[in-house]
């Protein structure tokens, strides 16, 4: 058996919608050197094999 979609959770979640601008205002974007960009280097990008036992539930890392 599967669990059930809990419809009073979701209707008592606070919603807040905010723009494009504000939800990317922190947002820092990586400094690639010239050697990356050009392909000469590669970058390698790796995820703490932790993470799912630090509370991130989030499986899109």
């Amino acid at each position: 058996m599967g669990s059930r979609l809990n419809m009073e959770k979701i209707q008592k979640r606070i919603v807040r919608i905010v723009s494009m601008e504000e939800a990317l205002e922190d947002v820092i974007p990586f400094q690639y050197s010239q050697e990356v960009l050009t392909g000469r280097r590669k970058i390698v990008l790796t995820v703490d094999p932790d993470l799912k036992k630090k509370g991130c539930k989030d499986d899109r890392l």
